[in-house]
């Protein structure tokens, strides 16, 4: 099928980064193809590659039925994109989006929500301004730096370490073990995941491995392979990629969520959260594991879709819901005029306890 190209990334939040990194790998808008046919293709490879419907409630076939009639041969490429727009809306699919030929995105909507966190409150409250930053080049544009790690130090004795994306080549599990190393008094560490977008899973992977200190399954995935609810690939594991350099151990860890974690992220949070010594704290995450695929339409239309469902070692699905944290805080505006964040509290107090 020539008109798809694809790529696939586990992150939810740089979808505009993706799109205008990739432009160049997709095929060039074909300006004499029909508005028909790109609805076709359009609504055919979502039939066959989205693995949700069912979860979602939505019949797709109906969709096709409702939106089919509305294109015809003098149907613009502004309406069809609208058109589409109406199709996905009802898959609630925060990795769903679309991207006209001059750059105008859509994100499929997800509902608001507090980010449970603020970085200045942190530093000044907890680390007194005293934090050292981590940067790497910047992943669609190497000319550019993105601050990766953001550390210091709760009472010389607790690290915080803030990991703001896995959209790097920046080894953060050895960054990581490398302060840990330097700093034998520490009784426990804060992880503090909070707004991370996702990105390359295996960077995910090789940080949970710090934690689990093997290599160890924490889940499946299951990839959809045609349009029926039951076309689906066998299940393959997904596993922590110990590197045999030295783990963590047993001091307590608090890892601290909130909804804007998704996709790589959440692989970290699903395997590092039944660890005995490792307590999350925060918000549910934002339910969005799989990774994305990105396709082009013939007439220039680019669109992400997922099509494959990912489950923890038990089989649960936690798609769309996220995982839940062990203790639930959040972080209002009381609480931060009164310069304070219970999640960092409920923190210190589980590593001292």
């Amino acid at each position: 099928m020539k008109f798809i190209q694809t790529k696939y990334i586990y992150t939810l939040l740089l979808l505009v980064i993706l799109f205008s990194a990739c432009e160049k790998a997709l095929i060039e808008p074909n300006e004499s193809s029909s508005a028909e046919k790109n609805f076709e293709i359009f609504w055919s490879d979502i039939n066959n590659t989205y693995p949700f419907f069912s979860y979602d409630k939505v019949d797709w076939q109906d969709v096709y039925n409702a939106n089919r009639p509305l294109v015809n041969a003098s149907t613009s490429d502004d309406e069809l994109f609208e058109i589409f727009k109406n199709m996905l809306r009802p898959l609630l699919d925060g990795h769903i989006s679309l991207k006209k030929p001059n750059g105008v995105t859509w994100v499929n909507e997800r509902p608001p929500y507090s980010s449970n966190f603020s970085f200045s409150l942190v530093r000044a409250r907890y680390l007194n301004n005293k934090v050292t930053f981590v940067t790497a080049p910047e992943y669609s544009d190497k000319t550019k730096t993105d601050t990766i790690i953001r550390y210091g130090f709760i009472n010389n004795n607790i690290l915080y370490f803030h990991v703001g994306t896995f959209l790097t080549n920046l080894p953060i599990r050895d960054t990581l073990r490398n302060i840990v190393s330097r700093n034998p008094q520490l009784i426990g560490l804060i992880m503090d995941m909070r707004s991370n977008g996702g990105g390359i899973l295996s960077s995910a992977q090789k940080l949970a491995s710090y934690f689990t200190g093997t290599t160890q399954l924490y889940g499946y995935l299951k990839n959809k392979t045609g349009p029926l609810d039951h076309n689906f690939s066998e299940n393959y594991g997904l596993y922590t990629q110990r590197d045999g350099f030295g783990a963590f151990g047993t001091k307590p860890v608090a890892v601290l969520t909130n909804r804007y974690d998704f996709s790589a992220t959440e692989h970290f949070v699903m395997a590092t959260k039944d660890l005995p010594n490792v307590t999350t704290i925060g918000d549910t995450t934002g339910g969005a594991f799989s990774p994305i695929i990105q396709r082009s339409l013939p007439n220039g239309i680019q669109y992400t879709v997922v099509s494959s469902i990912t489950t923890d070692k038990y089989n649960n699905v936690f798609e769309k819901t996220g995982l839940a944290p062990e203790i639930y805080k959040t972080l209002t505006t009381i609480d931060f005029l009164a310069g304070k964040d219970p999640l960092i509290d409920a923190g210190i107090k589980k590593i001292t306890e």
